[in-house]
């Protein structure tokens, strides 16, 4: 079994353990796809078209609902849960942050209000202890999702809201390439209490993992066609 594309250290490494659906990847250029993808990963939602299930929550984000609540991931910062009431967020948990969470930029300066006030997502992180950086994130190489040859490159989201006695919630999220969905395709479980698993398929995260957003050309690799 391969190498992992991965930067370590000791929280993490213990979800790391935690989550064993991680495999492990067989080729060096499986690697380089998901590195490629966590370069490009900010830019996977912007200037696309979205299906009616889905909604642009911000640049670079997108929120859907379901039922009681919401869901918004930016890809490369956050993964959260939420519940509005005439645009005030009443009720929100974190489901697990990667290392741009703390970016001050459009996304990150934005104002949310809560029924406490106005505040970014960054100082609500912060202010329930959140601290993963650069060093500590975890990204799989990539591998052939099932039952197909898609690519596929699965991330570690740690660090969520905090979930009974010394626990924090956490996702694991599934980028899925797939050159003919065009309108991204999100779909979420929590398979145990506090853990969450989500699988997001699109044609722009094939463009991601090679590393390009422009000129269209076909190239096979692994009975994968994608588009760069």
């Amino acid at each position: 079994m391969g190498s992992w594309c991965r930067m370590l250290s000791g929280g993490v490494l213990r979800v790391f353990i935690a989550v064993s659906v991680l495999l492990g990847c067989v080729f060096a250029e499986d690697c380089e796809l998901a590195r490629q993808l966590r370069k490009n990963e900010m830019g996977l939602f912007k200037n696309v078209e979205l299906s009616q299930n889905l909604k642009p929550s911000r640049t670079g984000c997108i929120a859907w609902n379901m039922g009681y609540w919401s869901y918004e991931l930016c890809p490369g910062r956050w993964v959260r849960q939420y519940r509005e009431v005439k645009e005030v967020i009443v009720e929100e948990y974190i489901l697990g942050v990667q290392h741009r969470w703390r970016l001050v930029d459009e996304i990150g300066s934005q104002l949310l209000q809560y029924s406490d006030g106005f505040y970014t997502l960054p100082d609500r992180l912060r202010s329930t202890g959140t601290t993963i950086d650069a060093e500590n994130q975890l990204y799989a190489c990539a591998k052939e999702s099932n039952n197909n040859n898609n690519k596929q490159v699965d991330v570690v989201y740690p660090d969520g809201s905090p979930c009974g006695k010394g626990f924090r919630r956490f996702s694991l999220l599934h980028f899925v390439c797939n050159e003919n969905v065009h309108y991204p395709i999100v779909k979420l479980k929590e398979p145990a209490m506090c853990k969450y698993d989500i699988t997001v398929v699109a044609s722009t995260i094939c463009e991601a993992m090679l590393g390009s957003f422009q000129a269209q050309i076909e190239l096979n690799d692994a009975h994968m066609r994608f588009a760069i």
